[in-house]
């Protein structure tokens, strides 16, 4: 060796890292695979599953009561004659009908956004507490209606609370957990809140059959009483004091209340057309041209004007984070959209009573929540997300497809395995779907992708109800024009199922009928076999993104 390459060599040692320096050197990627939560993080975790399950719980648990709750609010019971009994309890209109349920999604969708703003200047845990208090006060305000109105006042004051306790608790998550390991836990949460949304319609289904409808409400007091609890006890996060009056300054009231007054504006338009007021009405029209308008105004206040922004405009500047919210807003629209109409349709075509109709949900829940929980560990080993979105828009695209076989003849094994494989592509796409726009966005603004993604779920979730609505409605009517039934029948379709339980009717009369609601269901299922198909397409198109990220976030858990 020449003495030029003896000092090359020299300096070369000279300059390899101590062992204390090699330490600070491990990659990003190994100090997230390091990570473990304790039990300050299993506490928060926790927290954060009550509070999904009585959210969630709420969205669905009165798909099978609507009919029960319309007929009993407008006529105090249902007569004895057949077609008085049928004329009287068709009373309730549809509009009441889907907002008793709409009611409660619409100010849970709109207000997230803003109230995630919120949670960045006031702390998570005083948010989250004010939200689940208002989602307590909403629940007693149903227990005690004895109308309508009051009914929907509840409703919509539930929604608030749930908005906040829904999209703060994923932005809790996204602040303690690291990227890398918050799929896992993120499933355990989607899972917390898909068992919430699938067992809903089932307890309903108990409390219609065998008690008061109001016990779909009693059952959210301990939910809530254990939540706020946890709350006050387990979420301690940090964050920089800021003087109250400047929160005040920087809150952006202007674009939060055209956002929210578009929103609902949009959403009421859709509630109307072809239920209370055909598609080409002006009452139709001008309140989802409004809304639309509105909605349009407030990105560009957002992007342009707005000094501290509640909408984060710069996480739609990425085409992956277009696609994926496409997704998202797909998904939300089909879960929510199917989770109404197979209960309706295994009570209509198939006889079932509101409490084994829930029970023909658990093939999908059954397969949901333990898909959703091994997705989310196997994204957490290997880093990867795409894997499961695409495999979970195929087995969507096809378990869909299969739904058109429902009919009046299939056998119990068919729709239980045609189920089974819907649950299977939701539970692949629930964790994915969710660290996938967390992947993408800038580190300052990962909290607020996690918020929108409960946004973009639940929006979805909110149109797929009218939707699904306006398509069965219509077509159950153009199935049944030709039937010998007393004028008004098919004006509303889910009532008219809870007033055929009660009478006598003719067997010709019931097989048409069936026919009829089975067709009306394949009419729904069609058009959602074209979202799918859309979702999938999209999804081909998000790109790859490292999950080895440090977690970095103003609000720190303390003691962690």
């Amino acid at each position: 060796m020449s003495q030029d390459e003896l000092l090359k060599s020299t300096a070369a040692l000279t300059q390899w890292p101590s062992p204390d320096k090699a330490e600070e050197n491990v990659t990003e990627a190994t100090k997230t695979n390091l990570w473990k939560p304790k039990w300050r993080e299993w506490l928060v975790i926790i927290c954060c599953c009550v509070i999904a399950v009585v959210v969630a719980l709420d969205a669905t648990i009165l798909v099978p009561l609507l009919p029960v709750i319309v007929t009993r609010f407008k006529n105090g019971g249902i007569q004895a004659n057949f077609e008085k009994r049928l004329s009287e309890s068709l009373g309730g209109t549809p509009v009441e009908t889907f907002w008793t349920g709409t009611a409660y999604l619409v100010p849970c969708a709109v207000f997230q956004p803003f109230i995630t703003s919120l949670s960045d200047l006031f702390g998570r845990r005083p948010l989250l507490f004010l939200s689940l208090s208002l989602f307590t006060v909403g629940t007693l305000v149903c227990c005690l209606a004895g109308g309508f109105p009051q009914l929907l006042t509840g409703r919509v004051v539930q929604g608030i609370g749930g908005a906040g306790s829904m999209s703060v608790c994923y932005v809790i998550l996204a602040d303690i957990i690291p990227l890398r390991q918050r799929p896992l836990y993120f499933a355990i949460l989607s899972l917390a809140g898909a068992l919430g949304t699938i067992v809903g319609p089932l307890i309903g289904g108990l409390f219609v059959q065998y008690s008061i409808w109001q016990w779909a409400f009693y059952i959210n007091f301990p939910f809530c009483g254990m939540g706020l609890a946890l709350v006050l006890v387990a979420v301690k996060l940090k964050s920089k004091p800021i003087p109250l009056k400047a929160k005040l300054v920087q809150i952006d009231w202007a674009g939060a209340t055209l956002f929210v007054a578009s929103a609902c504006s949009f959403l009421i338009g859709l509630s109307w057309g072809g239920t209370q007021f055909p598609w080409s009405s002006w009452h139709t029209l001008i309140p989802i041209v409004l809304g639309m308008v509105g909605l349009g105004g407030s990105i560009y206040w957002e992007n342009s004007i707005a000094s501290r922004p509640f909408l984060r405009v710069q996480l739609f500047k990425k085409q992956s984070t277009i696609v994926a919210y496409i997704c998202i807003f797909i998904q939300g629209l089909m879960l929510f959209c199917e989770l109404y109409y197979i209960p309706i349709y295994l009570e209509s075509v198939k006889d079932l009573s509101p409490t084994l109709a829930g029970v023909g949900l658990i093939p999908i829940s059954a397969v949901v929540l333990p898909t959703s929980a091994v997705c989310g560990a196997l994204i957490s080993k290997y880093g990867r997300f795409r894997w499961a979105i695409w495999s979970g828009w195929g087995t969507t695209i096809i378990a869909t497809s299969l739904l058109l076989l429902l009919d009046p003849n299939i056998k119990t094994y068919g729709w239980v395995l045609i189920f089974a494989a819907v649950g299977l592509g939701h539970g692949l796409n629930f964790t994915a779907l969710s660290i996938c726009v967390q992947a993408f966005a800038d580190t300052p603004d990962v909290s607020y992708a996690a918020g929108l993604y409960t946004f973009m779920r639940t929006f979805g979730m909110c149109i797929g109800v009218p939707i699904g609505g306006t398509v069965f409605q219509n077509r159950f009517n153009y199935h049944i024009r030709d039937l010998d039934l007393p004028y008004g029948v098919s004006t509303n379709a889910e009532v008219l199922i809870e007033t055929l339980k009660k009478i006598t009717a003719p067997p010709d009369l019931r097989q048409s009928l069936h026919l009829a609601y089975a067709e009306s269901f394949q009419d729904v299922v069609k058009v959602l076999i074209g979202l799918a198909v859309v979702g999938g397409v999209s999804s081909l198109f998000l790109e790859s993104a490292t999950m080895d990220r440090q977690l970095e976030s103003e609000h720190v858990l303390e003691g962690a």
